[in-house]
C-alpha cells in the first residue's frame, strides 16, 4: 500500500485556462455537486483537484469501494477501509492529500499577515505573546501561518472543525520538536510533520514520528 504519503498539486495551470469544465466529467458525481456550489473558477479547481488527488490515492492502492462516508463530526472516511485513512486541504493555488493505514489530519495554509486582533483569536496568552516578542513582521507572520496548520491538522485529525477553538489547543514551538496539548483530547500520542513549500505551510497531524515530508506533486488533469 502507498501509504503515509502527501500527493498535491499545484492548480494555476489549470485555473489559466480555465479548466473547471473541461476536468469536470472526470470528478465522482459526489464531487462534481461540491465543486459545482462554488461560485469562482479558483475554488471549484481546488475542490476537483482534491478529489482527483483521492482518486490518484484510491488508484495507486487498488481500492475498489470508493463509496465516501462522513463521520459524526463531518470527517469523511472510505467505507468499509479502515486499512486506508486520507484528509484533504487545500489553500490558493496548492491542494493536498494527505494517505496514512492511520488516523491523519493534514492543514496547507499559504503565508499571509495575522494582525494582532487575529493572533489573540487563534492563539493562547502563552503562544501570543511568544509570537507579539518576535521584532520582525515576517517572522511573526511564518510563526503564526505554522502555529494555525498545527491546530487546524489536529482539528481536522478528530473531524471536530471549528467546534474544537483553536485556543483549546495549545502549541509549543519553542523547541526542535513540536507539542501540542488539548483539555478535550489526548494528544500525547501524536506527532506534527510540517512543510514549507515556497509561500506555503503544510502541516500533517497523525501517530507517526516520521511521517513523508515530502510532497509529491501530480500533474493535473489525467488523460487530458
Amino acid at each position: 500500500m502507498v501509504t503515509n504519503c502527501i500527493y498535491a498539486a499545484d492548480i494555476m495551470p489549470l485555473l489559466e485556462r480555465n479548466a473547471y469544465k473541461e476536468i469536470r466529467p472526470l470528478l465522482t458525481a459526489e464531487r462534481q455537486k461540491k465543486a459545482d456550489r462554488f461560485i469562482f473558477e479558483k475554488d471549484r479547481l481546488l475542490c476537483a483537484a482534491a478529489g482527483l488527488l483521492l482518486d490518484t490515492a484510491l488508484n495507486e492502492n487498488a481500492v475498489e469501494n470508493r463509496r465516501i462516508c462522513v463521520g459524526e463530526n463531518g470527517k469523511p472516511y472510505l467505507d468499509g477501509n479502515a486499512e486506508l485513512q486520507f484528509n484533504i486541504s487545500h489553500s490558493k493555488h496548492l491542494a493536498v492529500c494527505a494517505v496514512s493505514d492511520r488516523c491523519v489530519g493534514i492543514d496547507a495554509e499559504v503565508l499571509q499577515h495575522f494582525e494582532d486582533g487575529l493572533i489573540d483569536y487563534i492563539c493562547c496568552k502563552s503562544e501570543s505573546d511568544y509570537i507579539k516578542s518576535q521584532s520582525e513582521p515576517d517572522t511573526r507572520d511564518i510563526l503564526c501561518t505554522k502555529l494555525w496548520t498545527v491546530k487546524e491538522s489536529t482539528m481536522k485529525y478528530f473531524g471536530t472543525g471549528l467546534t474544537l477553538a483553536p485556543k483549546e489547543i495549545t502549541i509549543d514551538m519553542s523547541g526542535s520538536e513540536i507539542k501540542a496539548a488539548c483539555s478535550r483530547f489526548d494528544l500525547s500520542a501524536l506527532s506534527f510533520t510540517v512543510i514549507r513549500h515556497n509561500n506555503y505551510f503544510v502541516t500533517v497531524c497523525s501517530g507517526y514520528k516520521e511521517f513523508s515530508d515530502k510532497l509529491r506533486f501530480i500533474t493535473l488533469p489525467h488523460g487530458i
